[in-house]
């Protein structure tokens, strides 16, 4: 099975921006200790207060649906963003 990438773009309300980028720090961390995670990293813009990346590489599929049925933060922060866009795809290399 070939690697999966996904790149989770949120546009965070000004007043929870840290509360946020807390939440999701907490979730990286501990996704990059689950079976199959070989990136999960946060980013966060120079000159865009507003928005927040996930950038994630998953060894295949599995591992992704894998991780998908662990903790998830969304009710924590569902109130905190104002949307979210997924993107998902492979590795070019």
């Amino acid at each position: 099975m070939s690697q999966v990438m996904i790149v989770v773009e949120f546009e965070v309300k000004p007043e929870h921006r840290n509360q946020f980028i807390e939440l999701m720090r907490g979730h990286a961390q501990r996704s990059r200790g689950d079976d199959g995670c070989l990136q999960f990293d946060l980013m966060l813009p120079h000159d865009d207060e507003r928005h927040i990346f996930l950038v994630e590489k998953w060894r295949d599929q599995a591992a992704l649906d894998a991780h998908a049925k662990g903790p998830m933060p969304g009710a924590t922060y569902r109130d905190w963003i104002v949307g979210r866009k997924v993107a998902r795809g492979a590795p070019a290399d």
